[in-house]
């Protein structure tokens, strides 16, 4: 009988994913909106389960599971080895994708050689960080255990060979995706009303912060440069989104946790964006999404971001984020490129189609049918 090959995504929360992500919310489209090639998911039991995909779900995790994944090495995934089990069928090859879940790689590895025919599987290993870390030589064994790696930027991919060297890996590419019938340029009509119905002066030039709260997404740099900003432009306003503390600081807004499918009007009330990163950053997601609002982007120079700006074509880069003065200088000049010529000079030269999720999704498609190729010629 001839080879078959099928798609198996295994992912640590259920897909659709309710809460706000940046990979589960690009699989969530590509499964619910897209002519999709995944064939099965392993997940946790969701109740908003896709019609167009079937589910292996995970069983719960026992005392006894926590007692034996404390001492036993591997132990912890097998659940996920259970799952894959009753997908597996004689006379079919698969194609295994991973997303950033490093840790069941190798014990994956080892019980798909254990167990099957590891010649049947393509497994698929997607990093939406800059740089893979390991402790001590577990990078080799790890590359040994995956047939394909992707990451987010060519910038990933320059890093990871200075650092492994030859990993005899196919590695390649894929840019994170923005919605762009809904992260979009608007009208400045448009945007005033927003504006006026959000209660945000209309004359006011607008900054965003958009982030977790976490000291390395560099909130406390945002907010001390626009401090120094504020005190020389009055007619100035920082939005703060992503964060629920109360922050008491003149011209600052705190809007808190916004849900992802709310997040497109706050983009299109901005002028500027500031993305303060002080970690190597995979992407951006919230970067990406900005630019295709139309926002003028202020950027850490660090990781995949000067890729995801085009190297400085789409926006500004700073080059030293830690000191408050560097954002401080670039700001004000976003304000007087606002005052003289009163929109975003940068705009210009971002195609209408950058990071755009449709695309994403169309290049996803083209990696599954490559690999399902080379699986079913092998």
């Amino acid at each position: 009988m001839e080879n078959t090959v099928k798609t198996i995504l295994i992912s640590q929360v259920p897909i659709p994913y309710k809460k706000t992500g940046s990979w589960t919310t690009m699989y969530g489209y590509y499964i619910e909106h897209f002519k999709h090639k995944i064939d099965y998911i392993i997940c946790d039991e969701n109740h908003t389960d896709n019609k167009s995909v079937q589910y292996q779900h995970l069983r719960g995790v026992s005392v006894l599971d926590k007692i034996q994944n404390k001492f036993i090495k591997g132990k912890r995934y097998n659940n996920y080895f259970e799952a894959l089990d009753k997908i597996i069928e004689p006379n079919t090859k698969y194609i295994i994708q991973i997303v950033d879940n490093k840790g069941v790689v190798n014990p994956l590895h080892h019980f798909l050689s254990k167990k099957h025919n590891r010649s049947n599987f393509c497994v698929q290993y997607f990093y939406h960080g800059f740089i893979l870390n390991f402790k001590n030589n577990e990078g080799a064994q790890f590359f040994k255990s995956i047939d394909e790696l992707f990451l987010l930027t060519k910038q990933a991919q320059l890093e990871l060979n200075k650092v492994y060297g030859e990993t005899g890996l196919k590695i390649r590419y894929l840019h994170n995706g923005v919605n762009s019938e809904v992260f979009k340029t608007i009208a400045y009509s448009e945007k005033i009303e927003l504006r006026q119905h959000n209660h945000i002066n209309t004359d006011e030039l607008v900054f965003l912060w958009c982030s977790q709260d976490r000291p390395k997404k560099g909130l406390d740099i945002a907010l001390a440069a626009f401090d120094k900003v504020h005190t020389k432009y009055s007619k100035t306003k920082l939005l703060v989104v992503g964060v629920n503390k109360v922050i008491e600081q003149s011209g600052v807004e705190v809007i808190g946790k916004v849900p992802n499918k709310d997040l497109p009007k706050y983009y299109q009330m901005a002028d500027v964006f500031l993305f303060t990163t002080l970690c190597e950053e995979g992407f951006g997601l919230v970067l990406a999404e900005a630019l295709k609002c139309g926002c003028y982007c202020i950027a850490s120079n660090f990781g995949g971001v000067p890729e995801v700006l085009n190297f400085g074509k789409y926006g500004v880069l700073i080059n030293e984020p830690f000191k408050v003065d560097k954002w401080v200088i670039e700001m004000e000049n976003a304000v007087s490129e606002f005052e003289a010529k009163g929109e975003n000079p940068y705009l210009k030269d971002l195609p209408k189609n950058s990071y755009n999720l449709e695309d994403w999704c169309k290049q996803m498609n083209v990696f599954i049918d490559e690999a399902s190729i080379k699986l079913h010629n092998s």
